[in-house]
């Protein structure tokens, strides 16, 4: 089963979004616990940071940074945010569920290559996840299906740098 960490508080209940959609999430408050996460066995697929509101996450970003090539997603507060070249993935508020959980797939994919896209040992893979959310977006986008925020959140994406994703 893909591992997130997930560091920072969850008041939008994402980590409950990424449980549902069969992500083992690893929940860590502080610094060393962070650093035990990325160092146990198996190593998780990406970190993601929650951005706080007067909370610096530059100790937890520069530790991962120099100990593990995993995967760096950031959750914005506000649209004024952390050091956006520290993340491989910047997701800024009110972006739906459904498009960052495909961008985040499909990053961990592009990032780790095969690997990430080989059926996990228990539960479903990256690739198995991006697909079930692709069509699960083609669903809401056809006729007769619910227009939303969906399709209007996955013309606001942009490149920050060569693969790098910024979701607005």
């Amino acid at each position: 089963m893909p591992a997130i960490v997930y560091f920072g508080s969850d008041q939008c209940l994402r980590v409950e979004v990424l449980q549902q959609a069969g992500l083992e999430v690893i929940r860590c408050a502080s610094v060393s616990e962070l650093m035990g996460a990325i160092e146990g066995t198996p190593r998780p697929d990406a970190i993601v940071f929650a951005e706080e509101p007067g909370k610096l996450l530059d100790d937890a970003v520069r530790a991962v940074k120099e100990r593990t090539g995993v995967v760096r997603i950031l959750f914005q507060h506000s649209l004024t945010a952390s050091n956006e070249r520290e993340f491989d993935m910047v997701v800024h508020p009110g972006t739906s569920p459904e498009r960052w959980l495909e961008e985040m797939a499909r990053t961990v994919m592009q990032t780790r290559g095969g690997a990430a896209q080989r059926p996990a040992a228990a539960g479903k893979g990256w690739g198995e996840i991006a697909r079930e959310l692709q069509s699960m977006r083609r669903q809401v986008s056809a006729p007769g299906g619910e227009s939303g925020s969906t399709m209007r959140d996955f013309g606001r994406m942009r490149r920050i740098q060569p693969g790098r994703r910024k979701l607005l």
